[in-house]
């Protein structure tokens, strides 16, 4: 294809005085020593043969059932009867990470700790290995937090004893069919008892349900839901999992035994039966075990996903429809239907999760391999004195620090205090999503006590954030992440952008006041919604080549972050 070149007479000519370059630091600085205070800790190595791909800010489940977390008054070693002795580090030995505590109990015998850890990266290209440290005097608050679960979360339920929301979110349920807390053992913890038989229409008294707060789909276009269910039998009336809307005419729900053949179903609506949209499975839920079920739908591709113990079990490329297309969602039920004469659930509940954004394939795989197997999921050393703990690990690391130049480049800095078995430090880098590739590999300075600092640099950052995270390798080839860092970049200096044509039809040529540096380019089209799209371009030392053709008709806000520049400027698709 011929590209078009710029006529100046009919291009407008916009100048971006912009702000001198600044950099945000995301990094860990720390001294190198074990979290104070704290007398024994374990290793949990996390394996890449259970993670799919790479996953960031993961929260991973930690499930102990050891003798050694008993507390003191029943021979262990936990000071606290909460279990607010406990923190969980990075490979480093100090850089705390987030964990929500979900469990703890203690008996004669042993003890259980049920947790949710933030783990910055966790790969199937390396094992992963961090830290817990425990049995502290004197820790009166529990460290446990609601941080660990990213913004995407509309909501998290445990099912721990409460129906609350485990996120920030405040999306409490509330138990309007039974007053019976109806709390169970279950896969993770405890879970949830819902119907004890299978004969229990939805708009009975006795139904045992639960209701998510009004408009909690208010706006929501990406949309995933993760949780586990055990089904007693698959032979029920359409029994719902869950059923958000207003009634019969707006609604989507997935039910785990259509009509009463305990075949799976995902549908959305807002114009009746008649007018679902419908991901339907050809397999059978399995009776009187736990399964794993998830549903996606990718607003992007009009794609919806069901998936059933962590694999894709069907899918449907013509959902047009959104959580947001049914208005007003006032009717939001966890185990029961929108049509009285369906069946409340007949089984258990456990680890509800709702979110606005479309959880990747590994993401659900990987999440069904760590909630359903956590024994296998990672292994788990002996017990260990804290200062063990730091003697185990290869490398204790000192700093991790990333600083944006004038020139649009990024400086990296890592320092460590000790070196043991250490081949090499490999730096990679992201532009926020789950995508890392690797930016250099530096070999090391040498091994023992003494401390090193080791240098590299980004000559073509993504903008206006770069994510870089540091791993080191092992001489017998063994992996672990250390630390991970985010640098934005303020563009600098002035620069001018022609934009032609505008109106654009199938395309668009954008013109800088620079050539072109390789890999510098990020392009952004935001509609009046503030929806953001993704264009396919190309680069030359000349331009930037747009494929519009995909865009409705419309005004969108054009950036182009390059060469350390932001540029920006109004693009009219005609149709």
């Amino acid at each position: 294809m011929t590209q078009p070149k710029p006529d100046c007479t009919r291009c407008r000519i916009v100048m971006r005085t912009v702000l001198p370059l600044a950099c945000l630091l995301i990094s860990h600085v720390f001294v190198a020593a074990q979290p104070a205070g704290f007398v024994y800790g374990k290793l949990i190595t996390i394996q890449s043969s259970k993670v799919s791909g790479t996953q960031t800010d993961f929260p991973v489940l930690i499930n102990l059932t050891d003798p050694d977390l008993r507390t003191n008054a029943n021979g262990g070693n936990m000071r606290s009867a909460s279990a607010n002795d406990v923190v969980f580090t990075s490979a480093d030995g100090t850089t705390l990470l987030p964990y929500q505590l979900e469990k703890y109990t203690s008996s004669a015998v042993t003890a259980q700790l049920v947790a949710w850890v933030k783990v910055p990266a966790i790969s199937s290209g390396s094992n992963v290995t961090i830290a817990m440290f425990y049995s502290k005097t004197g820790v009166a608050t529990s460290p446990s937090t609601s941080a660990i679960w990213d913004a995407n979360y509309l909501g998290i339920w445990h099912f721990n004893n409460t129906a609350n929301d485990g996120s920030s979110n405040g999306r409490n349920l509330t138990n309007p069919g039974t007053a019976t807390t109806n709390f169970t053992s279950s896969i993770i913890g405890d879970g949830r008892q819902m119907n004890t038989s299978a004969s229990v229409a939805s708009n009975a008294a006795a139904c045992r349900y639960l209701k998510l707060p009004n408009s909690t789909l208010a706006g929501v276009t990406n949309f995933s839901f993760e949780g586990w269910a055990l089904v007693d039998d698959n032979t029920t009336s359409w029994e719902r999992i869950f059923d958000f809307g207003q009634g019969t005419t707006v609604n989507m729900f997935l039910t785990s035994s259509m009509a009463t053949n305990g075949v799976k179903r995902f549908a959305i609506t807002n114009s009746g039966t008649a007018g679902e949209q419908q991901v339907s499975s050809s397999s059978t839920t399995a009776n009187g075990s736990w399964h794993h079920f998830a549903v996606t739908i990718d607003a992007a591709s009009n794609t919806s996903t069901l998936y059933y113990d962590g694999a894709a079990d069907a899918s449907n490329t013509g959902v047009i429809l959104r959580p947001s297309d049914m208005a007003t969602d006032n009717a939001n039920y966890f185990g029961r239907s929108q049509y009285n004469g369906d069946n409340g659930f007949y089984g258990k509940f456990d680890e509800f999760r709702l979110s606005n954004a479309v959880r990747s394939p590994g993401w659900i795989q990987t999440t069904y391999n760590n909630q359903s197997s956590p024994a296998t999921f990672y292994s788990i050393s002996a017990r260990l004195t804290a200062a063990a703990v730091m003697s185990s690990l290869p490398v204790t690391l000192r700093s991790f620090t990333g600083t944006a130049t004038t020139e649009g480049t990024v400086q990296l800095v890592w320092q460590t205090e000790t070196e043991t078995n250490n081949k090499t430090f490999v730096v990679e880098r992201s532009a926020g999503d789950d995508h890392w590739e690797v930016l250099a590999t530096v070999g090391t300075a040498g091994n023992g006590q003494d401390a090193h600092q080791y240098t590299t640099a980004d000559k073509t950052p993504f903008y206006p954030v770069t994510s870089y995270r540091l791993r080191q390798v092992d001489i017998d080839g063994k992996a672990t992440y250390l630390s991970t860092i985010a640098v934005r970049l303020s563009a600098t200096g002035s620069g001018h952008l022609v934009l032609y044509p505008n109106p654009a039809h199938d395309h668009a040529l954008i013109s800088l006041s620079r050539p072109i540096l390789p890999g510098t380019v990020k392009v952004r089209l935001t509609d009046y919604l503030g929806r953001v799209h993704t264009v396919p371009f190309s680069t030359a030392a000349s331009g930037i080549l747009l494929q519009t053709g995909g865009l409705s008709g419309g005004t969108y806000a054009l950036t182009v972050y390059a060469n350390g520049l932001q540029y920006a400027e109004k693009l009219v698709i005609a149709r």
